[in-house]
């Protein structure tokens, strides 16, 4: 009798052994499901922060792009106007660098608002200064034969001593709409092809400068 009381206790003291490993076994589940818990609340928390930021930087980016577009067009359109047979790739130019510029992640690369750039770049009434200088920047990343045909057509430029007749044409249009009435002479024509002249050689010294 003793040794059958014996073993009932100690299944009994078994069973309470068991009921305790199973009730820590569920403690320790709960603390790590609370663990688990926590650490993806704090994951969710630095992943919306991240996205806040983000778009509070991209809000900035686009209020900086703004304020550079309010300080430009209405010089630039208004120049651009005049010079109907640009105007529209001229502006489309000029907003692909801002962008580039501005916002790069929404920027994407065009090949033909590329060309129309690097091929009047050195006419001051298509690419203005403020355009002029940020593709300064921009051609700092040409490779390959972009290089080498930008490069040969800043040389060529500094070479020359005459300007061309479009970029004296584009002068005039120009002059007569702000001139008041006052003729464009052949005077008037000889002393912007020496200002012109001079702007051209030091956009073409500008681009060798940076890809030389």
């Amino acid at each position: 009798m003793a040794s059958r009381a014996q073993k009932l206790v100690w299944e009994e003291r078994e069973r309470q052994r068991k009921r305790q490993r199973k009730g820590k076994r569920a403690a320790d589940t709960e603390d790590e499901q609370a663990q688990q818990e926590k650490e993806r609340k704090a994951e969710e928390e630095e992943r919306l922060k991240r996205q806040q930021e983000k778009r509070a930087k991209r809000e900035q980016r686009k209020q900086e792009k703004m304020k550079e577009d309010e300080a430009m067009t209405p010089e630039v359109r208004e120049r651009l106007r005049l010079l109907a047979r640009y105007q529209a790739k001229a502006l489309e130019a000029h907003n692909y660098l801002l962008l580039w510029k501005t916002d790069r992640e929404a920027w994407k690369f065009k090949k033909h608002h590329q060309t129309f750039l690097l091929k009047h770049m050195f006419n001051p009434y298509v690419v203005d200064q403020m355009a002029f200088d940020i593709l300064m920047e921009y051609i700092g990343g040409l490779q390959g034969r972009s290089v080498d045909a930008t490069v040969k057509a800043a040389q060529t430029k500094l070479e020359e001593d005459e300007v061309q007749e479009e970029v004296l044409s584009d002068a005039e249009v120009v002059f007569n709409r702000f001139s008041e009435g006052k003729p464009f002479t052949e005077a008037v024509k000889a002393k912007f092809a020496s200002t012109l002249t001079q702007l051209i050689h030091k956009r073409a010294r500008s681009v060798l400068q940076v890809l030389l």
